[in-house]
């Protein structure tokens, strides 16, 4: 999937809602992005964790290698956190890299009960 693609779901998801993006700035200059997240919105049935069938996914931390360990991923995960919150989204989902996981887990974040699995159709 190229860049293009991806900058069309942004901007369109963005638009109505479905996808909120926080960014940090670098202090020493401005308009320079240093850390980010990004979280969408899916649908599935309706059921007891999800009554509105609505969950939240957190995607594309990114924090500069420069920048880490100064509270700016827990600042942007937090914030999306409060984001999804506004917007009726009580469950949220991720990924956790290595250096991720103690972020997240301090946040309260969790294993499922349930192991996630994929499947792909084979090229």
């Amino acid at each position: 999937m190229g860049a293009g693609v991806r900058g069309e779901f942004l901007t369109a998801s963005l638009a109505e809602g479905t996808t909120g993006a926080v960014v940090a700035d670098d202090p020493e200059r401005a308009g320079r992005l240093v850390a980010c997240g990004v979280g969408t919105v899916a649908a599935r049935l309706p059921g007891p964790a999800t009554p509105n069938g609505r969950y939240g996914y957190i995607a594309s931390m990114v924090t500069e290698e420069r920048w880490r360990g100064r509270g700016l991923a827990t600042g942007i995960v937090l914030a999306l956190l409060d984001w999804f919150e506004g917007i009726g989204v009580h469950r949220v989902d991720l990924h956790a890299s290595a250096q991720g996981e103690p972020i997240y887990r301090a946040l309260g974040f969790t294993e499922s009960a349930f192991p996630e699995l994929r499947w792909r159709r084979a090229h």
